[in-house]
């Protein structure tokens, strides 16, 4: 079956209005299309990983984790929040059909480099066992910490008297990459190979080594949330996702665009463009009136009125609204964005 789910995403437009104009924000779900377009005839993606190391790389693993204090099974189990932040990302895109097929023993190399591809008779088998199109594989999952040691001074007062302290300062770096690759068995082909690489740094601070270290976060932590972060960038790299954005709009110099905030508010919109329209004709200052037409655009895109938006925030511009600028370029991306997943997405039956 189909995931329905929607997949937001906190992504803010300013506009770069007037600092000394009052302004406001409305949001709306627009599409974010993929950085890559998948084939139409793939519609069902295996997911599977392939990020453990083989015999010779897991030797390799475990005397990196006893030199770096890293936990040595930690890639082993990160990886699964990889996966599942790629399922979860992929599930609330329409796109494709996600099946998460576990039970296969496949290994790499235990580095942080692609290894040799998959045997394309093995693909064909897993992709026809499990009735899916193509496979998405984690290829990679390695995790690097690496902590920098120095000293701050603090002075104390006790009893009256100040004193010095010295106190150990540390800051603890993880770093997690992860490799991506899909497998095409019909055209038996790697139509993407993706490695990404993300970092945290946390502080710990205290008066030995051993108090800074114990005022760290815990790495597994922070191993677990870069993997989810990796897993869901996957997924945007390759699944057309809608995606929450941010509008700004003018509410200044017209009561009237004032009391029109809480028609957006309550998304009266039809109202809001009507009262953005009359002011936009016979508001007393030039200025005003370009701020009104600004909104007019805003309200329409809100509609889904792309050519409509463009067209009046190329009239504020005109107008003198040289603010409208920035937001007439985001209307351009968007119309061009709105195509591009449009090509991206696959009519559903």
């Amino acid at each position: 079956m189909k995931f329905k789910n929607i997949y937001f995403v906190a992504l803010s437009t300013a506009l770069y209005l007037s600092s000394c104009v009052a302004t406001s924000r409305t949001e709306l779900q627009v599409m974010k299309p993929a950085e890559i377009s998948v084939s139409p005839q793939i519609l069902k993606l295996g997911v599977v990983d392939r990020s453990h190391p083989d015999k010779k790389g897991k030797a390799l693993n475990v005397l990196e984790g006893l030199v770096s204090g890293e936990g040595i099974y930690q890639d082993k189990n990160s990886s699964l929040e990889a996966i599942g932040g790629l399922v979860s990302g992929l599930s609330k895109s329409q796109r494709f059909t996600i099946f998460q097929i576990q039970g296969l023993d496949l290994t790499n190399n235990g580095s942080s480099y692609f290894s040799p591809l998959l045997d394309w008779n093995m693909v064909q088998e897993i992709c026809i066992k499990n009735n899916v199109d193509a496979l998405v594989v984690l290829e990679i999952f390695d995790t690097d910490k690496n902590m920098r040691w120095s000293n701050e001074t603090r002075t104390i007062t006790r009893n009256g008297i100040s004193q010095n302290e010295i106190w150990q300062v540390v800051n603890s770096t993880i770093t997690v990459t992860t490799g991506w690759r899909i497998y095409d068995p019909a055209s038996q082909t790697v139509i993407d190979e993706l490695r990404f690489n993300d970092s945290k740094t946390n502080t710990g601070k205290g008066l030995t080594s051993v108090e800074a270290e114990n005022t760290l976060t815990q790495s597994s932590s922070t191993v677990y949330q870069l993997a989810r972060v990796n897993g869901e960038k996957y997924a945007l790299h390759i699944a057309p996702t809608p995606i929450l954005v941010h509008r700004s709009y003018y509410t200044g110099g017209d009561i009237r665009l004032k009391e029109a905030r809480n028609l957006i508010n309550n998304k009266n919109y039809q109202d809001a463009l009507n009262v953005y329209k009359q002011v936009s004709e016979n508001a007393e200052k030039p200025k005003v009136k370009a701020r009104a037409a600004h909104n007019v655009a805003m309200v329409y895109e809100v509609l889904g009125e792309i050519d409509l938006a463009i067209e009046w925030a190329q009239k504020a511009i005109t107008m003198g609204n040289k603010s409208s600028r920035h937001y007439l370029a985001v209307l351009q991306q968007r119309k061009t964005d709105d195509a591009k997943a449009k090509e991206q997405m696959i009519e559903l039956k």
